[in-house]
């Protein structure tokens, strides 16, 4: 299993949404808490390079929520840090599995830290990295957090823009970054 779950994909860097529940130990929804504050992180990993921890993706977007009639909804993105593109044969590996954690304090009983398990992000690779009109771009030097400790850079699927389009979110590789192709004329 994963998320975002059977039969939906969650790219790297788009919105995907997330549903958190506030259960009881019998499994059922509590409804009466609409005030609980809840927020979802990255989990580090153990690191296969060097010593310590280490992050596998950074995750954005709608990270933080109030639960109403104990559920809430986030859209979140994630952004792997990969350690291999390659066009031929198509290849992306990312530092680790991506991996997120939702926490919050009870509102109904402040005394009571909410954590649920820990959820591996399932995230296509290959060619199917990205949808269609989609390359995948990775953020070298880019935004301050891009770069993990280990080298790796982190990467998301980008929308080519208008009068362009791309039906191989590689293409390019290994010659030059992935980019859009221009639409022939006419």
């Amino acid at each position: 299993g994963g998320l975002p779950g059977p039969g939906r994909v969650a790219y790297p860097g788009l919105d995907f949404t997330v549903e958190l529940l506030k259960l009881d130990v019998y499994g059922q929804v509590i409804t009466s808490d609409s005030s609980s504050v809840v927020r979802i992180s990255a989990v580090a990993n153990v690191s296969q390079i060097g010593a310590g921890k280490s992050y596998s993706a950074l995750v954005s977007g709608s990270t933080t929520g109030t639960l109403s009639r104990g559920r809430a909804l986030l859209d979140l993105q994630v952004l792997p840090f990969y350690t291999l593109i390659v066009r031929d044969p198509p290849q992306t590996k990312t530092l680790g599995p991506a991996l997120i954690v939702a926490q919050g304090t009870d509102a109904l009983d402040r005394s009571v830290d909410m954590t649920s398990a820990v959820h591996e992000v399932v995230l296509p690779s290959g060619l199917a990295v990205c949808p269609a009109g989609f390359i995948i771009s990775v953020y070298a030097g880019g935004d301050a957090g891009s770069n993990n400790a280990s080298g790796a850079t982190a990467g998301g699927c980008e929308r080519c823009g208008t009068g362009t389009y791309s039906v191989d979110p590689l293409s390019g590789y290994p010659d030059a970054p992935p980019a859009c192709l221009n639409c022939p004329a006419g």
